[in-house]
């Protein structure tokens, strides 16, 4: 695990991005599998998420621009990875949950980083390790909360090193 304390700053534009995908968002609907008893609110977790991304970003040596776009512009950017070239910052909220991966992170190639933003302070971030997306879909397994069968969880213990990674 890694720990990485953003800047004042840095915290400032990730909650900033955060408020505007919070804000964007607002008016569309859940999907109808989302089991709303679970999720938190999306002002916390919108912030919280941008603040993981931002502490990769930190940690790796990349920009991160903290993209959000208009509903009407989602299908144009959806396949867009938080980091380029092709890296996925996956919050969770509690610091021993697994890391969820997608199908389509998997079919996207993507590098998936587990992050735990303290929420006492959310730029104070713990990078608990990384895993490519299609061997972490191809061992986990399913949750039994996955409604649409397109969802692994893989084991923080099976997790790389972030120190490990390299592009």
């Amino acid at each position: 695990m890694t720990v990485v304390t953003l800047e004042p700053w840095e915290y400032d534009w990730a909650s900033h991005v955060g408020a505007q995908r919070n804000e964007i968002n607002a008016s569309k609907q859940n999907a109808a599998y989302y089991d709303t008893n679970r999720m938190e609110d999306n002002r916390i977790a919108n912030i919280a998420s941008c603040c993981g991304e931002m502490a990769v970003a930190k940690y790796l040596g990349k920009y991160w621009g903290g993209d959000y776009w208009p509903l009407d512009r989602h299908a144009e950017f959806r396949t867009l990875p938080d980091l380029q070239p092709n890296i996925e910052a996956r919050r969770i909220r509690k610091p021993t949950n697994p890391l969820v991966v997608r199908k389509r992170d998997a079919e996207w190639e993507r590098k998936m980083f587990l992050v735990h933003p303290h929420e006492d302070d959310y730029a104070t971030v713990d990078i608990l390790g990384w895993m490519d997306a299609k061997k972490g879909y191809r061992y986990g397994k399913q949750p039994n909360w996955d409604q649409t069968g397109t969802a692994r969880v893989y084991p923080q213990e099976k997790l790389y090193d972030p120190s490990t990674y390299t592009d």
